[in-house]
């Protein structure tokens, strides 16, 4: 198939800003958000690394919402940088009723404690 220039020009630079706009959704929502929240008050990330500097959402990190009914839940892998090491964390959250829990999260293969 030959697609033309002109066509295939602007079909990517529509992606590009859908991809960015997602991205920039994701990195400022709800879930995000709490998960912030509990990642800089956990102790075990505090021992672990040390007082929390940085975390942010990368572009190609796992990000995945579902919804069952009213309740929203929320897979993601954020990159977390403390004052004495950095690490990628797995958070699996849920918001029933408004309100937003965290069913697990690990560095690693090890299970940690955010709550």
């Amino acid at each position: 198939m030959n697609v033309r220039h002109r066509y295939w020009v602007p079909l990517v630079v529509i992606a590009s800003i859908f991809s960015v706009g997602l991205h920039f959704y994701r990195a400022h929502g709800e879930a995000f958000q709490f998960a912030s929240q509990a990642i800089r008050k956990s102790a075990a990330i505090q021992r672990r690394l040390g007082d929390v500097q940085e975390i942010r959402l990368g572009i190609l990190e796992i990000y995945k919402e579902k919804f069952v009914g009213s309740t929203m839940y929320v897979h993601m892998a954020v990159h977390v940088a403390g004052s004495s090491g950095s690490a990628r964390v797995v958070i699996d959250l849920r918001r029933v009723k408004g309100v937003w829990a965290i069913a697990d999260a690990s560095i690693g293969t090890e299970s940690i404690n955010l709550n």
